[in-house]
C-alpha cells in the first residue's frame, strides 16, 4: 500500500480555490462580462427613464445601476449552475447521484456514488439549516440531507434528534435551528 501523510492546516488549501472553481464552472470572464453588462444596462434604462419620467436623469441611472448589479446575483446564481452542470457532464460525471447517510454511536458516514466519507462526531462542529437541507458541517466540511430524502417531518425530526443526541454539547448549541425544530414536535 502506498500512503502519504502530513498536516494540513484548516483553511491552507484556499488559495486552490479559483483553480477549483475554473475547473468545476469554466473560466470566470463571462461572469464579469454578465455583471458589467447588467450594471450598464441598468444605468441606461434608468437614464432614459430618467428623461421619459422627467425626473434627474443621474438619479435615475444610479438607481437603474444598482438594480442592475442586484440583480446580477439571480442571473449569474443561475450561469454558475448551468456552467457547472455543463462542465461535469463533459467530463463523465452524472448529475444524479445516489447518497446516502447514516449514524452510528460512533460516527456519521455519507456517501456519494463512489464516494464514501466517515466523520466521527467530535468531528461534527454544527447542523444547521439552508435551502431545502440539513447541513452536517463535518471538520469544516458540508454533508448535505435534502428535505426530499426524509418522508416525513416526523421522520425528519427523529433523524435530527439522533444526530444531536451524538453530537457535543458545544456543537448542539451552535445548532439552535436543528435544536428547535426538534423541539417543535414536543
Amino acid at each position: 500500500m502506498t500512503a502519504i501523510s502530513g498536516t494540513i492546516r484548516i483553511g491552507e488549501a484556499q488559495a486552490t480555490c479559483a483553480a477549483t472553481a475554473k475547473r468545476q464552472r469554466g473560466a470566470a470572464w463571462p461572469y464579469f462580462v454578465v455583471m458589467a453588462g447588467l450594471w450598464i444596462g441598468g444605468a441606461v434604462i434608468g437614464w432614459v427613464l430618467g428623461r421619459v419620467l422627467h425626473v434627474d436623469v443621474i438619479l435615475a441611472a444610479c438607481a437603474g445601476a444598482v438594480i442592475g448589479l442586484l440583480s446580477y446575483r439571480t442571473v449569474c446564481n443561475r450561469l454558475v449552475v448551468w456552467r457547472f452542470r455543463k462542465r461535469l457532464t463533459g467530463t463523465g460525471t452524472p448529475l444524479d447521484m445516489p447518497a446516502r447517510m447514516e449514524m452510528t454511536p460512533e460516527a456519521l458516514t455519507y456517501e456519494l456514488a463512489d464516494i464514501a466519507k466517515r466523520g466521527r462526531w467530535p468531528a461534527v462542529s454544527e447542523l444547521f439549516r439552508a435551502k431545502g437541507y440539513w447541513i452536517f458541517m463535518v471538520q469544516s466540511e458540508p454533508w448535505f440531507a435534502p428535505d426530499h430524502f426524509f418522508k416525513s417531518d416526523g421522520d425528519k425530526r427523529a433523524f435530527l434528534r439522533e444526530a444531536l443526541s451524538h453530537m457535543s454539547p458545544e456543537a448542539r448549541a451552535r445548532s439552535r435551528a436543528a435544536v428547535k425544530f426538534v423541539e417543535s414536535s414536543v
